[in-house]
């Protein structure tokens, strides 16, 4: 887990935000279903009143202002004033202090942002806030209308106007480098607007997201934000490509529309300049804040979607009431500790307790190991040797609870302090589980050969031990980059108990009873026990975390993509 826990989140959540046949996580279906700001309508088409792209400059916009300014003089001018002689010491230009062709667009609706698909290899970086991601989607990747009906490629309708001021000149004066308006006849701004509709291809975007802890303590919500979102080409840095598929012209001028003016008039709209200023100004309406929210809304609205569903919800103010230290992670321990609540929450698919109760292989309840071998010990002059438990059977370990606040995300893994038995689990609806107030205990038969100077005696009996109260002592480690390759390991499974609170009883038809049940209970005795019985458990690691990956594998994709477990 290179890109810690919400890395593995986005990728397993990636991979189902990109399947159509997933019907809770599929994204242009997400967010068809977006309302809107106004919460009147659906978010998207989404829709901007107007755009001032503002002059369209280099050749094109230079080719587009002469072409009108022709065309006035053609048409208008030399109308008005064709039999005065004065016309042949005058010429038309481009008004001076306006030289270019000003664009704006009105009524835009921009379409295709539903069809979207997410791309891999985010760049993610993890600080103690939570996360900050930079992702990229691409636009129009389901292209067949007959399987994806509803799904349309990017493009933006709407309605453009031009204005070229346009004045009269002294004849010769545009060869001059600096012309100027006369007075000879009045300036004026010739006006040329029309439909349009601009597709795109090759379209893709940079989206940078946030990802944050608000609140505190048992109130601490799940937080995605998105900061910005900027459209591109197929390459950093490039634009994408642009083709106009429709463009009409209606002009204040009488002009040949569609022989003289409209070739220009594209060439203008896809210059540099024009997809400058449309692209500019594209961004900055993804980039409203009123947009910005109710996309990040529906973002979020998806990872709590995601949580609720592979770990259960958590009912208000039931969150673990936790301090994030600077040294955490936010992000991560808001997760673990939804994981904590799961573990311990009676009706969840990972209640801890219950997938102790499963084990196979191992089988963890009870827990079961051939024999174990104490040291020998003398007591009151006589020497007990060859000390045996055989066919030990430890009960209780399916009798534990997370400590509240105990599994800590660390640098190359979680740890987690379980109790048994967990007295701080409350019952919810009286569905209590009863066997977490019966505490861990081992039962053995034992024997021994008791030597007393002389010979050895055997003596053999079974003996039970209580341990009132004792910790479980765990160190998870993660492995993979999403569900599918999941590997959940253990480098620590251990029982820690404090020798007073364990007790032994021994059952043996012996006049040594008395004295063979006050030397087991010696704390060298109690502490080789415990460490024996350790010692198995470490031996099982490996299966245990096998069992673990195998079981959460199939619950996460039977509740993700209707797997059956």
């Amino acid at each position: 887990m290179s890109s810690g826990l919400f890395g593995f989140t986005f990728n397993t959540l990636r991979k189902r935000a990109n399947d159509p046949n997933n019907g809770d996580f599929w994204l242009p279906q997400k967010l068809r279903g977006a309302d809107s700001p106004s919460k009147s309508g659906k978010l998207l088409p989404l829709t901007a009143n107007e755009w001032d792209l503002g002059a369209i400059q280099g050749q094109a916009g230079t080719d587009l202002s002469k072409t009108v300014a022709g065309q006035w003089w053609l048409k208008k001018v030399g109308m008005d004033r064709k039999s005065d002689p004065d016309i042949e010491k005058h010429e038309a230009i481009p008004c001076p202090e306006s030289p270019f062709p000003k664009l704006s667009m009105q009524e835009i609706s921009i379409f295709g942002l539903d069809n979207v698909f997410i791309m891999d290899n985010p760049l993610i970086e993890k600080k103690s806030s939570g996360y900050s991601a930079k992702l990229s989607v691409e636009f129009h990747h389901y292209t067949d209308p007959g399987k994806f009906p509803g799904l349309e490629p990017f493009h933006l309708i709407g309605k453009y106007f031009f204005q070229q001021c346009v004045c009269s000149s002294p004849f010769g004066s545009s060869n001059l480098g600096s012309p100027k308006c006369d007075t000879w006849y009045p300036s004026e701004t010739i006006s040329t607007h029309g439909n349009f509709n601009f597709q795109f291809n090759g379209i893709f975007a940079d989206v940078v997201i946030e990802i944050m802890i608000l609140g505190a303590g048992n109130e601490r919500k799940f937080i995605a934000e998105v900061r910005e979102i900027l459209i591109r080409g197929i390459d950093l840095n490039t634009e994408p490509e642009l083709a106009i598929s429709e463009l009409t012209a209606e002009s204040s001028l009488k002009f040949s529309l569609n022989n003289i003016w409209l070739p220009k008039a594209k060439d203008a709209l896809t210059s540099d300049s024009g997809r400058k200023g449309l692209f500019l100004s594209l961004n900055q309406t993804l980039n409203l804040p009123e947009n910005l929210k109710k996309i990040s809304d529906m973002l979020t609205s998806q990872v709590e979607e995601f949580f609720d569903k592979t770990l259960g919800d958590v009912p208000p103010g039931k969150l673990t009431d936790r301090r994030i230290s600077a040294s955490e992670n936010a992000a991560d321990q808001y997760l673990l500790d939804r994981i904590e609540y799961s573990l311990n929450h009676t009706g969840s698919d990972y209640y801890l307790p219950d997938l102790i109760r499963k084990f196979s292989e191992p089988k963890l309840e009870p827990f079961t190991i051939q024999n174990i071998p104490l040291e020998k010990v003398e007591y009151y002059g006589l020497e007990f040797h060859d000390i045996m438990l055989n066919k030990v059977v430890v009960e209780g370990l399916s009798h534990a609870g997370i400590f509240p606040g105990s599994l800590i995300g660390k640098e190359t893994g979680s740890e987690m302090k379980l109790s048994i038995p967990p007295s701080f689990i409350s019952s919810e609806n009286g569905n209590q589980d009863k066997l977490l107030s019966v505490p861990l205990s081992i039962r053995a038969p034992f024997s021994m050969k008791a030597f007393d100077g002389e010979e050895d005696v055997v003596i053999e009996g079974s003996l039970r031990i209580n341990v009132s109260q004792s910790i479980l002592q765990t160190f998870i480690i993660l492995e993979g980059d999403e569900v599918g390759s999941l590997k959940i390991g253990f480098d620590l499974i251990q029982i820690q108990a404090e020798l007073a609170n364990i007790s032994l009883n021994i059952t043996l038809d012996s006049t040594f009873e008395d004295l063979i049940e006050a030397i087991l209970n010696e704390d060298g005795m109690k502490q080789g026990i415990l460490d024996s019985v350790n010692q198995k458990l470490a031996e099982q690691l490996a299966s245990v975390g096998n069992f673990v990956t195998e079981y959460v594998k199939k619950a996460l994709l039977s509740k993700l993509d209707g797997v059956s477990v």
